[in-house]
């Protein structure tokens, strides 16, 4: 069981990075945004076209971080609490859900940060 929480953890850092490394495009993105677009309201068009590919882009680099690891959530889970074989494999499907849990992870630490500043304005 202490492999599932370490490995809970190792995921969760991951999410802290990938959310890290979305703000940091988000403000490179946004600055050239403010500076090229010529409409009367930019920030409805900026979250109208940042948040879909904000979530895109945490779910693609998620899966494709989980691959070049290979540290797979389901393998671990059924190998540590199924007592399965060091071998067992869902195939392609592992990577899949393994980085879909590490995409939910980035949300999940985006929201926290944003009501983390919310309450930091209103306080």
């Amino acid at each position: 069981m202490e492999a599932l929480a370490g490995i809970l953890g190792f995921y969760l850092v991951v999410a802290a990075v990938i959310e890290a490394a979305l703000k940091g495009l988000e403000r490179v993105f946004r600055g050239t945004w403010d500076i090229f677009y010529k409409g009367a309201a930019p920030e409805v068009a900026w979250t109208k076209i940042w948040s879909p590919t904000c979530k895109w882009l945490m779910v693609i680099l998620s899966i494709g971080i989980v691959w070049k690891i290979g540290v797979f959530f389901i393998q671990i889970l059924a190998v540590n609490v199924l007592s399965m074989s060091e071998g067992f494999s869902i195939g392609i499907w592992d990577p899949i859900l393994t980085g879909l849990l590490i995409s939910r992870g980035s949300n999940v630490i985006h929201e926290f940060i944003e009501k983390l500043k919310l309450s930091n304005r209103e306080g």
